[in-house]
């Protein structure tokens, strides 16, 4: 089973495969456009951030608002 869950607040989206409820218990590794997470040794998942220009952002709280 996988998960993806687009985070506008924070302008990312995370994708997983397996358990979406492990994810607070799964260790991360940061740069500045990824978080890599990982589970008993094995990766887990991905989080793209900064998914979004700031363009797209805007087009996106419009759509939200309609």
């Amino acid at each position: 089973m996988s998960y993806i869950d687009f985070d506008i607040e924070n302008n990312s989206i995370f994708i997983s495969r397996g358990d979406s409820r492990n994810r607070n218990k799964i260790k991360t590794d940061c740069t500045d456009d990824f978080t890599f997470y990982e589970y008993n040794g094995k990766s887990e998942a991905i989080s793209f951030n900064n998914f979004l220009s700031l363009r797209e952002q805007d087009g996106l709280k419009g759509e939200i608002e309609f």
